[in-house]
């Protein structure tokens, strides 16, 4: 189709010791989000995440997560 969009995404390692790790707080996820969008800027997002070094781009759903 014209215009067609893939998302990918993946998963690795046992998520039970990082999701402990991530609880605990000693995990400081911040630095590795770039930006925090509305969904209605998905697009904009897309392109934001396929340049370098962005690592993490979120897309906010509900409305309710505060940007870094």
């Amino acid at each position: 189709m014209i215009d067609e969009v893939n998302l990918v995404g993946s998963r690795c390692g046992p998520f039970p010791p990082a999701l402990e790790s991530l609880a605990r707080g000693e995990i400081d996820l911040a630095p590795l989000v770039e930006q925090i969008i509305p969904l209605d800027q998905v697009p904009a997002a897309i392109a934001r995440a396929s340049t370098s070094p962005v690592l993490k781009i979120l897309i906010d759903v509900a409305g309710g997560l505060q940007g870094p």
